[in-house]
């Protein structure tokens, strides 16, 4: 079965609604880098600055950010551009959105040393790009959060020069348990809701670790491909995160936020009633969405 195709009214609201109907503010000045990747192939890094952006000397905050879509589906270039343009456009915040290659085609480690790629980039380049070293923030929705706290695991152990001062993850894909763990519970609420994102949801965590069993990864690398099943918390950046109640990825969500807190990590944590995955685009105008894109930016402008 072709990942891209599935058929499920959540995900096909998310294409519909990030496609070429809907294009990036026109206030926001758009650049495209190519950079190297750790295999020594060229990826794209698309940067979203709002056009009146603070042009002094004063290094500025920055975001990296990973898209959404499953770690299989929805690459800037084709759909996901309006994402970090609405960032950069609301916040004021620079926005370095990266064209990780995707699964089933590349699955894990691909997408995520992409990103590391990009992130090392950023900081190599940050005097060239006016960013502050100090002041980089990740932010990635459903799968690209999914990287974005694989990144921040993978930036701590290789001691990156500059960490991530904050990581923004958007009702992250943390686990891959959680399917079987939502088929366990019958008389879970979420229910009805989850019979068709149980099946994309599997098939996306499928592609990403190249259809190779947990247990069957090397024991080194497994944290990076499933950041909720990491040992160690410690060190890892102030974490933002916010999910639905009726989200499948709401139980991992919670469990990821108690273990950054008890591992003393700084932790904002909103979980928004009767809202499924993706809820901020399947209805921009409710309120729910209105204080969720709210609480965001009070954490995007944090950096």
């Amino acid at each position: 079965m072709d990942v891209r195709s599935l058929e499920n009214p959540d995900f096909s609201a998310f294409l519909d609604s990030q496609g070429p109907r809907r294009l990036p503010p026109c206030d926001v000045k758009e650049t495209k880098y190519t950079i190297t990747s750790y295999d020594g192939v060229n990826i794209d890094i698309y940067h979203f600055v709002r056009n009146d952006h603070d042009k002094s000397e004063e290094p500025q905050p920055a975001l990296i950010h990973a898209h959404g879509g499953g770690l299989v589906a929805c690459s800037i270039s084709d759909v996901s551009r309006p994402t970090p343009a609405r960032i950069a456009a609301e916040s004021g915040v620079q926005c370095f959105s990266v064209e990780y290659r995707m699964a089933p085609e590349f699955p894990f480690p691909t997408p995520l040393e992409d990103c590391y790629a990009a992130l090392k980039w950023v900081v190599d380049n940050a005097d060239e790009l006016n960013v502050s070293k100090t002041r980089i923030g990740l932010i990635g929705e459903s799968g690209g959060a999914c990287l974005v706290a694989g990144l921040s695991l993978l930036a701590r152990d290789r001691k990156l020069s500059h960490l991530p001062k904050k990581q923004i993850l958007i009702y992250p894909m943390l686990d891959n348990r959680s399917s079987q763990n939502a088929l366990s519970r019958p008389d879970d609420p979420r229910s009805q809701y989850f019979s068709n994102f149980i099946q994309m949801n599997e098939i996306c965590w499928n592609a990403y670790l190249g259809y190779t069993e947990w247990e069957s990864l090397n024991p080194d690398i497994r944290p990076y491909a499933c950041p909720a099943r990491t040992g160690n918390f410690a060190g890892l950046p102030s974490t933002y995160i916010d999910v639905g109640s009726l989200d499948l990825f709401r139980d991992e969500s919670v469990a990821f936020a108690a273990e950054l807190t008890a591992a003393n990590v700084d932790v904002e944590f909103h979980l928004y009633d009767g809202v499924p995955h993706v809820f901020d685009i399947i209805a921009p105008n409710i309120p729910i969405t209105k204080n969720a894109k709210d609480n965001r930016l009070r954490a995007i402008r944090s950096i």
